[in-house]
């Protein structure tokens, strides 16, 4: 139940954020540019907050829920289907399904942000609406993880966080936007993003069983910890 609080207290602590950049785009917006000789000391920092975030994801903890830490060998617990049988043919039907939900989602954000790139690079925006769809992203994602995910009902259909196919691409779908801004403080930002990202996907690659739920106990309902889904899925699961 601490991952459900500290959860629940980080969507309150990123809206009262994007609020406040809200406010500053609304009554001065070139203080969110960071790209100017001397830039806003608050937007350093906020910026400072989104990569400390970053970098804490390469430190597992025990607060992690662990749909972010199942890519690791320490976290996987070989079931008893897994020891006898390997990965069957019904768990490969369940990869292929895996590896086209992360297509399909792949696929729309890289739409959605390449229009975002398009107004960019077209001089219809400039970094402050980037910081403000960053603002979006930031807010939305633990939105998805509170409250409902889009993605989980549209894409994956998949049972909960913890088996998704997408949990740590997080931090790259949240900062990408920044890619279009040709600043050394963006790439200080994405290269740890998009290490942890390729991180994640090589685990994927190289360790398929470990984003099973049928080969890894860990991701089974019954030894479900965090307490985030709601409780009527909870009892639904438990035990598989």
């Amino acid at each position: 139940m601490k991952v459900k609080i500290i959860y629940a207290v980080k969507l309150i602590l990123r809206a009262m954020i994007a609020c406040y950049c809200l406010g500053i785009y609304i009554t001065n917006p070139n203080l969110l540019d960071y790209t100017v000789s001397k830039p806003w000391i608050g937007i350093l920092i906020i910026l400072g907050i989104i990569l400390a975030d970053i970098l804490l994801k390469f430190v597992p903890l025990k607060l992690h829920p662990i749909g972010m830490r199942k890519h690791l060998k320490r976290f996987f617990i070989p079931s008893d289907h897994y020891l006898k049988k390997g990965i069957t043919d019904t768990d490969r039907k369940e990869l292929k399904k895996l590896k086209n939900d992360g297509r399909n989602v792949f696929i729309f954000y890289l739409i959605l942000n390449g229009i975002i790139f398009i107004l960019y690079f077209s001089g219809l925006i400039g970094v402050p609406e980037i910081i403000m769809v960053m603002m979006f992203y930031y807010v939305g994602d633990m939105i998805c993880i509170n409250i409902m995910c889009p993605f989980k009902l549209i894409f994956m259909r998949n049972r909960c966080c913890t088996g998704c196919r997408i949990f740590n691409w997080d931090s790259i779908m949240l900062v990408i936007p920044l890619a279009a801004v040709f600043s050394y403080i963006s790439y200080i930002i994405l290269l740890p993003a998009i290490v942890y990202t390729v991180m994640w996907e090589v685990s994927f690659a190289r360790h398929p069983e470990r984003f099973l739920p049928s080969c890894n106990d860990s991701l089974k309902c019954s030894n479900c910890t965090h307490g985030m889904c709601p409780v009527k899925r909870r009892k639904k699961f438990t035990g598989k």
